[in-house]
C-alpha cells in the first residue's frame, strides 16, 4: 500500500503540532535541547534558549559521534550545518557546553573541550 503524503503546509503543521505536545507532554524517551546555531562556540553558550527538542542515537547526553535526530522515530536527521548548538537537558537546564553538528547530524566537537 502506498503512504499517504500530505501537502507541505499539512505536514508543517503536524510537526508544530508535535513540538508543542512533546513540550507539554514529554515522553519517557530521554531528550535533550539545543539553542539556535552559531558558528563561534562562545555566543553559543551565550544564548539561553533551548529550541529544540532533539533525541540521541545512543539515547543518552550527546558524545562525539552521536547522531542527532529531531523526531522521536529517529528518522528525522537533524542538519547541524557544522554550527554550535548550546545544550540543555529535558527541563531546559543548561548543560554549559555546546556541541558542533555537522550536515549529516553528527555531533563531531564541543565547547568547551572535553576532557579524556
Amino acid at each position: 500500500m502506498a503512504e499517504t503524503k500530505f501537502p507541505e503546509r499539512i505536514q508543517t503543521k503536524i510537526l508544530a503540532y508535535t513540538a508543542i505536545l512533546n513540550s507539554r507532554f514529554p515522553s519517557s524517551t530521554t531528550y535533550y535541547m539545543i539553542s539556535t546555531g552559531y558558528l563561534d562556540p562562545g555566543e553559543a553558550l551565550i544564548d539561553t534558549t533551548p529550541l529544540t527538542i532533539i533525541y540521541t542515537s545512543n539515547n543518552s547526553e550527546p558524545v562525539v559521534e552521536s547522531i542527532i535526530y529531531i523526531d522521536q522515530t529517529k528518522r528525522e536527521i537533524f542538519n547541524g550545518n557544522g554550527q554550535y548548538y548550546h545544550l540543555f537537558d529535558s527541563s531546559g537546564v543548561s548543560l554549559t557546553k555546546a556541541i558542533q553538528i555537522n550536515k549529516i547530524g553528527v555531533v563531531f566537537n564541543f565547547f568547551p573541550k572535553e576532557k579524556i
